[in-house]
């Protein structure tokens, strides 16, 4: 047992957890069987009902967990001892606001995990190609040799579980979201060194404007000192505003710093972008540049972005679901030079 995990279990064993958002991407799920496994007294709340959440539901039957599907109920959340708030909850929620009013804990995932092993972190966000540039850097450190963990917003993946494997040495990369940063602002922490790959208009479904947005962003650098790092978008007029308010020490990247010469087999001058992000991350690491090219040529990409999944007659069909937002759009057709038949659903 890690001592990280000794300490989290001794003070979590037997409590009453409560898991706001159960979802379907597996985070919620991990989270569970995880307090499940330290003997803490697990209850799962979610407005998805049993039968959309079966999944789920699937992954966890040999773990001793109660429901409430379909709805929310006050009394679970008064009788917590701590309550796990998934990433897709709105941090205004009523029911969040009555348990922080009656002295709740309230926390998020990966936050919560930093609370109890303090160990080196590489945070990425921003608005677009946060999952590819941050599994890049983590492959990168991977084939260093550097001990290295993969959590965050990356789908199928949990981080507080990471507190079973992790020691004091080793380096966490994490792709954060806007709203899993609101966690970290919580426990005032930043990574020790952050990454924002650009940041556009996405999210107003849940900000009431772009400042919010931003706003949450910043959180990523906000509780940085003098030794961090702090990688910005060059091309980002946004984050060159950004950029003044850093107490850290700020490296700027653009696809210029891929040379032309390296063979990416990543489509697209956005790619070129994350790219480039990993390779000045690794310089701050003194990572031996031969191994970055080889790692950065050698990858593949991830699945649903630019995913070639058939050639036929001479036609590539190409998966681009993470295509959610106009910018994304229009950097995915910009990739191609041949012509293009987009096909999507409204």
């Amino acid at each position: 047992m890690t001592k990280f995990l000794q300490r989290f279990k001794k003070d979590w064993q037997k409590k009453k957890i409560l898991i706001m958002g159960l979802g379907l991407q597996g985070r919620g799920v991990q989270d569970a069987a995880f307090f499940a496994r330290i003997g803490a007294e697990v209850k799962v709340t979610d407005l998805k009902t049993a039968d959309q959440l079966k999944p789920s539901l699937k992954k966890l039957k040999k773990h001793s967990i109660s429901y409430v599907l379909g709805k929310h109920r006050k009394k679970d959340f008064l009788e917590a001892d701590l309550i796990l708030r998934n990433a897709a909850v709105p941090q205004n929620s009523s029911f969040l606001k009555l348990a922080r009013k009656e002295g709740i804990r309230v926390e998020m995932d990966e936050a919560l995990f930093v609370q109890y092993a303090p160990i080196k972190m590489i945070g990425i966000t921003g608005t677009r190609g946060k999952s590819t540039t941050t599994v890049l850097i983590y492959q990168i450190l991977k084939k260093a040799g550097l001990p290295v963990w993969l959590g965050g917003n990356i789908s199928g993946l949990a981080t507080l579980p990471l507190l079973e494997k992790v020691s004091i040495d080793d380096y966490l990369v994490a792709e954060l979201s806007s709203w899993q940063l609101q966690g970290f602002d919580k426990v005032k922490t930043s990574p020790d060194i952050a990454v924002i790959t650009n940041i556009y208009q996405d999210h107003l479904d849940r900000y009431s404007s772009m400042a919010d947005y931003i706003s949450d962003k910043r959180i990523i650098f906000k509780y940085q000192t003098k030794d961090n790092f702090l990688v910005l978008n060059q091309q980002s007029e946004r984050l060159k505003r950004l950029a003044g308010e850093a107490k850290s020490r700020v490296v700027w990247f653009s696809q210029k710093n891929i040379p032309l010469d390296w063979q990416l087999k990543l489509k697209g001058d956005h790619n070129r972008f994350n790219a480039a992000a990993a390779l000045k991350v690794a310089e701050v690491l003194k990572i031996k540049n031969s191994l970055v090219k080889k790692t950065i040529e050698d990858f593949p990409g991830l699945d649903y972005r630019l995913q070639t999944i058939a050639k036929i007659n001479g036609v590539d069909f190409i998966n681009d679901t993470t295509s959610t937002t106009p910018a994304a759009g229009i950097a995915a057709l910009a990739s191609f030079s041949q012509p293009i038949v987009l096909i999507g659903r409204l």
